[in-house]
């Protein structure tokens, strides 16, 4: 991705697609949930997709955003980088389906909403 992360020709095979960029409007359909990074825009694709985040913050907002779609019930406690292991990541995994339902009805509404439009035309009719 965008990232940098670089994935060794030895691990790469048929169950491994590396690429630099990928529209979100395209995978987050075809998964159960999405491990990344916290950062505003991925949550909020990742609502609208309907599916469960699973966050591991590094720095900025991501923090905040794991910490708040846990404590509303829509993702497992974030992973902090340091504490990411193959065991933590399969614990969070696991618990998944906790948190499809809340997400499956979350999803809708949020594709329902046009956020972007309804702030220009607040801006563009705000009184100065």
């Amino acid at each position: 991705g965008l990232g940098g992360i670089a994935v060794p020709d030895e691990l790469r095979g048929d169950d491994v697609f590396v690429t630099t960029s990928v529209s979100h409007a395209a995978v987050l359909p075809q998964v159960v949930a999405a491990v990344h990074h916290g950062g505003v825009g991925t949550v909020q694709a990742v609502a609208r997709a309907g599916i469960t985040s699973i966050v591991v913050p590094f720095f900025a907002d991501q923090p905040f955003w794991g910490a708040v779609l846990h404590r509303q019930g829509l993702a497992p406690r974030p992973v902090r980088p340091r504490a990411l292991t193959a065991r933590s990541l399969g614990d969070a995994l696991d618990a998944v389906g906790r948190y499809a339902a809340p997400n499956a009805e979350l999803g809708p509404l949020i594709a329902a909403e046009h956020g972007a439009q309804t702030a220009v035309e607040i801006l563009e009719n705000a009184t100065a």
